[in-house]
């Protein structure tokens, strides 16, 4: 009982680090979205965000 008890913890503790890496995944992409536009804004003049995310996406592949 207590080792299936024990293995129904550990088992929670990786979903909640997966859940929490892939949250800190998107946050991340986020902001680098959000400074591209913000680059885009300044030096174009203009701070689209589809742009933003196509230009992330160049970047990436």
């Amino acid at each position: 009982m207590v080792e299936l008890t024990l293995q129904i913890l550990l088992d929670l503790c990786k979903f909640i680090m997966a859940a929490t890496d892939d949250g800190l995944k998107k946050l991340e992409y986020l902001s680098l979205v959000s400074k591209v536009c913000s680059e885009l804004k300044t030096h174009i003049g203009v701070g689209d965000k589809v742009l933003a995310e196509f230009i992330t996406e160049l970047g990436r592949n």
